[in-house]
């Protein structure tokens, strides 16, 4: 029988213990630790996160595993085709973190055109570092630290005049070869009432190091009575110039594309992008140096140097056909002013060389054109050498003789050849073919060139002459 207050009744004592339960913990207030509270919104973030990152590593690792078999095969076998890398390259680096891995991985592979023909992409030609060395190197050329300058303005006729400068000069190292010495001449001119006089420079010439940063102080004196004063002029300026002859060379290199011509054909009736299929060194489609992809225009890069070398030609791609009868393209080479780094007055005052350099599976024309075989062995620089006929030389460096200008005055150039050559462009041409293809589809190397010649450069100042007033008696 149940009990007339109803605590036989189980459902009433469960709902009984339940509010005793709920009572007593309102009475005891919260027994959880606080930082499970504010932790509590966040644990389906965490959670997300966690299964995001287990499914990232689960895909990484079957990419890596299918790229090292991939990889193996390659290597075993030497029979796997470019194209079918280069799209699962192309499908690949689209994901998130293998965009960084994927261009290390190209850069390591061997692309395979036949088991007789191994073509490693990386590039070790030594110009091409060294354009790329100089373009982090601030202090590459020369400069006037301290311009030319005297402790006085005003000079007596029978005073000595001295001056002074400092300079700082670079000369850039050409990259996997032993440094060597380069010699640096000076000297000075003082210009007044119509004579140029020779002044005494010390010192006249030194060898610095290529590659190291040399600090040079020099002088200019002129003796006591050098200048004839004007009786009808209180002050007589001379205009002192300070000269600095040094050797430099400069360097350029220039992307030359091949694909073969029934590839080239169908990328044009499929209006494709000619350039398609190409990753450079950091696994973008895009060259920097591709400037006109429909017109096949490629732009060279100098290294820094007073003087620019400028390489070039159009309808790149190139193919195994060539744009001429003869199967050739043509290729220009050009010498002009650099103006990210030229001195003030500077001149070319003597080409020594300029040489160019083509990979293996291309030829040069040597019968027409301005470059005729060179004697010296670049066969471990797997690179063909070429360098300037002689008699395009000396038209460059007879060029003041050519126009009736003196070329020289006092051991250093008479100012209007100096202008003549300041503003010339040396320019030469040459012709190449595409011998054989190192594959079918989209292949990139260099041409890269080196120019060897004579720097004049020159900072002026002036002082003043005053004549001696007679005392009278």
């Amino acid at each position: 029988m149940a009990d007339k207050d109803g605590y036989d009744d189980p459902l009433w004592k469960r709902s009984s213990r339940r509010v005793r339960e709920v009572g007593g913990a309102v009475v005891r207030g919260p027994q959880a630790d606080v930082r499970e509270i504010f932790k509590l919104p966040f644990a389906p973030v965490v959670g997300v996160i966690r299964w995001l990152f287990y499914f990232i590593a689960i895909a990484l690792g079957f990419t890596l595993l299918f790229v090292g078999i991939l990889f193996v095969y390659n290597v075993t076998t030497q029979g796997v085709s470019d194209v079918v890398f280069a799209e699962t390259y192309n499908s690949l680096r689209n994901f998130p973190l293998f965009s960084k891995i994927l261009p290390v991985i190209q850069q390591g592979r061997e692309i395979v055109v036949n088991p007789a023909d191994v073509v490693e992409k990386s590039s070790s030609n030594q110009w091409k570092a060294t354009v790329d060395a100089t373009e982090t190197d601030k202090e590459i050329g020369l400069a006037f630290v301290n311009r030319p300058s005297s402790d006085r303005n005003i000079y007596f006729p029978n005073e000595r005049i001295l001056l002074d400068a400092d300079l700082a000069i670079k000369i850039p190292k050409e990259e996997g070869l032993e440094e060597e010495k380069i010699m640096v001449s000076f000297g000075c001119l003082g210009e007044s009432n119509d004579e140029t006089i020779q002044g005494i420079v010390k010192p006249s010439n030194k060898e610095i190091n290529e590659g190291e940063l040399s600090s040079i102080h020099i002088t200019c004196e002129f003796s006591p009575n050098t200048f004839t004063v004007d009786s009808d002029t209180e002050l007589q300026p001379v205009k002192v110039k300070m000269f600095v002859d040094y050797e430099f060379s400069s360097y350029s290199f220039w992307e030359v594309y091949t694909k073969s011509e029934e590839s080239l054909r169908q990328d044009r009736l499929l209006g494709r992008d000619t350039f398609s299929g190409y990753f450079d060194s950091e696994g973008y489609v895009n060259s920097v140096y591709i400037r006109d992809r429909a017109k096949g225009i490629v732009a060279s890069q100098p290294s820094k140097a007073p003087v620019k070398i400028s390489l070039g030609g159009i309808g790149q791609p190139y193919t195994e056909i060539g744009t001429t009868e003869d199967g050739f393209n043509f290729l220009g080479v050009s010498l002009d002013k650099y103006a990210r780094y030229s001195p003030i007055n500077g001149a070319v005052r003597q080409i020594e060389d300029v040489r160019i350099r083509i990979p293996y599976n291309f030829v040069l024309n040597t019968d027409e054109g301005d470059f005729i075989e060179s004697e010296e062995d670049a066969d471990e620089l797997d690179r063909k050498e070429y360098k300037i006929k002689q008699e395009k030389l000396a038209e460059f460096n007879s060029r003041c003789a050519r126009l009736g200008i003196e070329k020289e005055e006092n051991g250093f150039l008479n100012q209007e050849c100096f202008d003549a050559l300041s503003d010339e462009e040396f320019s030469m041409r040459s012709l190449f073919k595409v011998d054989y293809l190192e594959t079918e589809d989209l292949s990139v190397s260099e041409i890269t060139a080196k120019a060897d010649y004579v720097y004049e450069t020159y900072d002026t100042t002036i002082v003043n002459l005053r004549k001696v007033k007679e005392v009278i008696a």
